[in-house]
């Protein structure tokens, strides 16, 4: 296998056309949501402006465009009226910064994966001899993704809104901006593309190796987390279909899950080790195995595991109460809990004695204070589960 790198430098204007409206860009379901504010962005034009290194987007085109098409867990940076006819990619480092262009280019509003994306206004006020303030609403100045629209699209919308514009700021205020507003459309961007001439396990683990040594954003994940988001789509139709929903109903809810922990639960009822899962042939070969499985077989199972992954996500929201999975330190402290529930058939909250409850509060509580799974997850959830399976009758899990 290899890996060839391309670097790039394209205009932020190109760049967004690029993404809306001639190629297809992915995320991989190991990224985070979107969670930059008006602040950051605000910085962020501000660097722009200035003429500062906002850091390298890198993107990974793979061979074959259906290995991302057929990524049941990828999701689209920004919803387009369908393939735009390009390429396809996976952003692997950028996220938050593209999709910050893209609310700056969008009138501060895009859906991705049928969900809104939104921001306050970014609002510039040219001061004299070319100076520029910028503020956190439409109030003062001027909204920068208007004057984008001005500027950068020439046509019969752009004279429009430069019509409203004129009606509310003088024509002079309104040109003081545009050499302000040039400096962002010029602005220059590095992009590497990573390109690989074949899509197989070996590759997922390169570039998963990859993801971890040039990530900047904090979000530190190992090979297995990568490795579940790409090779999710050899599962089974039923397996992959039920997780994908059970998935989405619990996103819909505002928890904002990531997908791993589920996979992980999933994959443990089925067998699978979790220090197993981390040898890429291996794993490959046996979600192939499980995937020639009649639907018959695996369907109580795999019915049953979501349903206990849901409850554990129902006790969190409601014993601690906890709004979103995202302010959890690890997010794999949810599927012990949610194996605890398997393993012993509770399907509703009475099943628990209020001594569990404290016990399970506790417990969880503690091991994310304590960070205890940022550190060789795969062991320490093994040897939880391993607990869980051969306990009976009581919630009992080592941390320490």
């Amino acid at each position: 296998m290899k890996i060839f790198l391309k670097p790039e430098v394209w205009p932020i204007q190109q760049f967004i056309e690029n993404i809306t409206e001639r190629d297809n860009y992915y995320l991989p379901s190991f990224q985070r949501d979107y969670v930059w504010d008006e602040d950051d962005v605000k910085s962020l034009i501000d660097s722009i402006i200035r003429g500062y290194p906002i850091g390298a987007i890198i993107l990974w085109k793979p061979s074959d465009k259906e290995f991302i098409k057929g990524d049941p867990f990828s999701i689209p940076l920004i919803d387009t009226d369908g393939d735009n006819g390009g390429d396809y990619y996976y952003v692997i480092d950028g996220q938050q910064r593209l999709t910050s262009l893209l609310l700056l280019f969008n009138e501060w509003k895009i859906q991705r994966n049928g969900e809104e994306i939104s921001l306050e206004p970014i609002s510039l006020y040219p001061t004299p001899h070319g100076g520029y303030r910028l503020y956190k609403s439409d109030k003062r100045g001027i909204d920068i993704s208007l004057l984008l629209k001005v500027f950068a699209e020439p046509g019969m919308s752009s004279l429009q809104i430069y019509n409203k514009l004129i009606a509310r700021y003088s024509e002079d205020y309104i040109k003081k901006a545009e050499p302000i507003i040039k400096r962002i459309l010029e602005y220059k961007i590095p992009v590497y593309i990573m390109s690989t001439t074949r899509e197989d396990p070996e590759t997922v683990m390169e570039m998963a190796q990859a993801f971890i040594r040039i990530n900047k954003e904090g979000v530190r994940i190992g090979n297995v987390e990568l490795m579940l988001s790409l090779l999710a789509g050899k599962m089974g139709g039923l397996i992959r279909d039920t997780i994908y929903t059970s998935y989405k109903e619990i996103r819909d809810t505002g928890f904002e899950i990531q997908i791993q922990p589920l996979i992980r639960l999933v994959l443990s009822n089925f067998g699978f080790g979790q220090s197993q899962i981390s040898h890429v042939e291996r794993f490959a070969s046996s979600l192939d195995t499980l995937a020639k499985y009649p639907a018959d077989q695996i369907k109580p199972t795999l019915d049953k595991s979501v349903n206990a992954f849901k409850l554990a996500v129902r006790f969190i929201q409601r014993e601690l109460p906890l709004p979103s999975a995202q302010l959890l330190p690890s997010q794999q402290t949810l599927v012990p809990l949610a194996k605890y529930f398997y393993t012993e058939n509770i399907t509703e909250f009475n099943n628990l004695s209020p001594e569990e409850i404290d016990k399970i509060k506790h417990w969880f509580i503690l091991l994310n204070f304590i960070g205890y799974y940022s550190t060789s997850p795969d062991s320490k959830l093994e040897a939880d589960l391993r607990v869980i399976t051969e306990s009976s009758g009581y919630f009992h899990i080592t941390n320490s």
